[in-house]
């Protein structure tokens, strides 16, 4: 055996650092292995040193690469090019034996392959200015409608377009009274947009009130909310898309007490408005928040819309509506009295006692300044009004509305007097596309294109049959064209193409006399008309009726300017 000691530890060698250990048995040599171990430092004070190290300095080159110039300039001069010019030169005899040769046939396959909508229209673009145009066959009926509970008595007495223009509201009214209106009386609503399961004689919504209906107006941005103007003098919105079809009041009672709301078909009593007689116009106009905050006093958290009502009591009366729809805030209100007239305008009945207010017989808003509006009264008067006029009336001995308080001051609505007529005014309607051109039409057949700067001094002047009846005039969807019912016929008169004698591009008949035309401003090819048997017309125009030229908006600025052009 090896001399071998198992003691597990070996005295430091002299040297001091390092610690020699004798492993027994840790290969198969008979003699043992040493393994150097390094002393810990963990107990020791570490030794920190600085230093540096440097990489090799960075060597940069410049290296730079230059074409050579070769842009060169060279001018290029066509040669002076001489006039081509084919006169006196014959056509080669070759040309002219093909011509001959293949005309007959070219001709004949062009008329197999003729397009009858194509030769249409080129005739139509072509034809003879002193041939009379013939639209008629071109005009199609699409439904008539007319409620059949409705009594044979009642007239379709006005209608309304929605603002997507698929649905149809109809008033119905008796057009005599002698008194009080105790008719009860209904207005219908049908809906276009499914014409295939449309029943012409059942409205899709019915709603009955205690008087005629005079007046109606669908609201310019909601769909479903419709304005009603009764004979009564009382104003209701009608809610449509509610299952209840709830009818909101117009008065300044609480909410409890509005006694209005649908049952079936039947709409019980609605409370009194800011009127006492029959309301003649509805009108939806947008304010500005200046205007809001101007006018809307009593309800000024309410909607930017507003609602102008005129009746035949002289009143005009500013409505503002909740954001709900379901209330309306008398917010102010007008009175045409012949007191605050001025001595110039000459008014029969201005002496006579109770006769100082005078009675509105039609209104219309100007689309591009909503706080204007047109006018007409009793008296053949058209005036201009305006919404922001602070000028409060000075006679006392009118009779108030019984919503408007005795401390609340009634203010004066003129603020020009346009137009002093002979006859009875019966329609107003303000142009779309100018704001100060409108239009207004005698009950004996005169109508009248004038302009708000050029008092009593028409632009345009249309004079009817001498027989004429008419009720109604309107502006349509095209800037230049314009339908007035007289009697039994719908004419539409382009005022484009008038000249010396004013004949209508359209004369369209019906069975019974018209009442109202309303033109649908969505889906522009539709116009319905009423009639005094309670019929509602619903015709599709063609393209020539509806479809305007670039120049038109121009054309209607020259008319505007004109003076005194009539037929």
């Amino acid at each position: 055996m090896s001399d071998r000691t198992n003691t597990g530890h070996y005295p430091m060698d002299e040297g001091g650092d390092t610690t020699k250990f004798a492993i027994p048995g840790w290969n198969d040599s008979e003699q043992d292995t040493v393994v150097n171990v390094s002393e810990s430092t963990w107990r020791k004070q570490k030794e920190t040193i600085n230093g540096s190290c440097q990489t090799d300095e960075l060597k940069y080159v410049d290296e730079g690469a230059q074409a050579a110039p070769k842009n060169l300039d060279k001018p290029v001069q066509t040669e002076e090019q001489e006039e081509v010019s084919l006169d006196g030169k014959p056509y080669p005899p070759s040309l002219i034996a093909f011509f001959a040769r293949m005309t007959d046939q070219v001709c004949e396959v062009l008329e197999e392959n003729e397009d009858p909508f194509l030769s249409e229209v080129f005739n139509d673009y072509h034809q003879d200015d002193d041939e009379p145009i013939s639209l008629e066959s071109e005009m199609t009926k699409l439904f008539q409608l007319r409620n059949e509970k409705i009594t044979e008595e009642a007239a379709a007495y006005c209608i309304a377009w929605n603002k997507s223009g698929s649905q149809i509201a109809v008033g119905y009214s008796h057009e005599s009274h002698d008194g009080w209106c105790s008719h009860r009386m209904s207005v219908s609503i049908w809906s276009l947009s499914r014409p295939d399961s449309l029943n012409t004689k059942v409205p899709q919504i019915e709603l009955e009130f205690s008087s005629c209906i005079s007046s109606l107006d669908f609201h310019p941005q909601e769909n479903t909310l419709l304005a009603v103007g009764l004979h009564s003098g009382e104003i209701a919105l009608a809610d449509l898309s509610v299952s209840s079809y709830f009818i909101g009041s117009s008065s300044n009672t609480k909410d409890d007490d509005i006694n209005a709301k649908r049952k079936n078909d039947c709409v019980t009593e609605i409370q009194s408005s800011g009127h006492a007689k029959q309301i003649v116009a509805l009108k939806w106009i947008r304010l500005s928040q200046s205007n809001v905050s101007q006018l809307f006093k009593i309800h000024p958290a309410g909607s930017s819309y507003a609602l102008i009502s005129a009746a035949t009591d002289g009143y005009i009366s500013l409505w503002s509506v909740s954001k709900t729809g379901s209330r309306m805030y008398l917010e102010k209100q007008f009175i045409v009295s012949s007191e605050n007239l001025s001595e110039e305008i000459t008014v029969g009945n201005r002496y006579k006692l109770g006769m100082k207010e005078l009675g509105l017989t039609s209104l219309s808003s100007c689309g591009e300044d909503p706080t204007t509006f047109v006018f007409s009264t009793h008296g053949s008067f058209i005036f201009q009004g305006f919404l922001l006029n602070d000028a409060e009336v000075s006679d006392t001995s009118v009779v108030r509305s019984e919503n408007y308080g005795d401390d609340r001051p009634l203010y004066d609505p003129v603020s020009n007097i346009v137009v002093q007529e002979i006859g009875l005014i019966v329609a107003i309607d303000c142009s779309p596309f100018h704001r100060n051109l409108f239009l207004y039409l005698t009950k004996e057949g005169s109508c009248f294109v004038q302009n708000l700067l050029k008092p009593n001094s028409p632009s345009l002047s249309i004079a009817l049959e001498v027989d004429a009846k008419a009720t109604d005039v309107k502006w349509s969807t095209r800037p230049m064209m314009i339908a007035i019912a007289d009697n039994n016929f719908l004419r539409f008169y382009d005022l484009k193409e008038f000249g010396e004698s004013a004949k209508p591009v359209l004369e369209l008949e019906h069975e019974e006399p018209l009442l109202k035309i309303a033109f649908n401003k969505s889906r522009t090819d539709l116009v319905a008309t009423s009639d005094a048997a309670g019929f509602v017309h619903i015709w599709k125009m063609p393209s020539k009726l509806i479809e305007s030229s670039i120049s038109e908006i121009d054309d209607l600025i020259q008319l505007g300017q004109s003076h005194g052009k009539s037929s």
